[in-house]
């Protein structure tokens, strides 16, 4: 048993199986489910640690696709704040995997959220921009662009990742965490890896058990919200633009941040045998 399944709280079978119906709901509403969505499943159930066997994968599918609608409802309604994240940000992916957006698949999240309770699905100019819309999608008229005066020279690029993260739902205090770690690496009052462990596991020392679950599953998330950005970069080849660099440090910052929450959960799990 790994110290993820000691202290991180366990997905039950039903919770997995409901997760694991509404993604093929999803993937099935415009009739055809390509590869890069099931890829995209996945990978989304690795990241709950379903054990990935060939067999077991074909057995939950099966038994997946015979949940009744209500049953997925009510059993997702009834899951953490935590786990409905993971599922909220789980549909986005599918909704991208295929670089396509149907109006059926936006009313699909929108309906999700309203009876579950799970986070709604947003999506960020970038990603938009590498949709294609159906012709049946839903059509809205473009806003007039804005320009504000700012003294961010940074990128447009930097700025819609970082605007990501105010609305994730508990997410931005910890990714804000991750910037401070960035500046103080980058002026010097943090000069090498030891200073760098000391000062994480002194933040997240003075969290209790259940805090620091979170935290763990929201630079987590962060984690993955930064390297899908840094994904879409690297394959349009465009990654010289200012607050590359920035995004793909807090990308390996978040990662530290992650690995560390299970130091600090495995000092609590010895403290208390003691």
């Amino acid at each position: 048993m790994g110290l993820l399944d000691i202290f991180f709280k366990k997905w039950t079978d039903k919770e997995i199986l409901a997760y694991l119906k509404v993604q093929i709901d999803l993937i099935n509403i415009d009739g055809h489910a390509d590869e890069k969505e099931h890829e995209a499943i996945f990978n989304n159930m690795k990241i709950i640690k379903w054990k990935l066997k060939s067999q077991t994968e074909t057995n939950n599918l099966s038994e997946a696709k015979k949940m009744s609608k209500k049953d997925v409802l009510f059993t997702i309604k009834g899951m953490s704040d935590d786990k409905k994240k993971i599922i909220s940000l789980g549909l986005k992916t599918i909704s991208l995997a295929d670089d396509k957006l149907l109006k059926s698949e936006q009313e699909f999240l929108v309906d999700i959220a309203k009876k579950t309770g799970i986070p709604s699905v947003i999506f960020t100019k970038l990603e938009l921009a590498k949709i294609e819309f159906n012709e049946n999608a839903q059509v809205t008229e473009p806003k007039p662009k804005i320009v504000e005066k700012s003294s961010s020279d940074f990128h447009d690029n930097y700025i819609t990742v970082d605007k990501m993260f105010p609305l994730l739902d508990g997410v931005e205090k910890d990714y804000e965490f991750c910037k401070l770690i960035f500046k103080k690496l980058e002026t010097g009052s943090i000069r090498n890896d030891e200073e760098l462990e000391l000062f994480i596991l002194k933040f997240l020392r003075k969290h209790s058990g259940d805090e620091v679950i979170s935290k763990l599953v929201n630079f987590q998330t962060i984690e993955s919200v930064l390297g899908q950005s840094l994904n879409v970069f690297i394959d349009n080849n465009d990654t010289s633009f200012k607050g590359y660099i920035e995004i793909e440090q807090y990308h390996s910052i978040t990662t530290i941040c992650y690995q560390l929450c299970n130091q600090v959960m495995f000092e609590s799990i010895i403290g208390g045998v003691k």
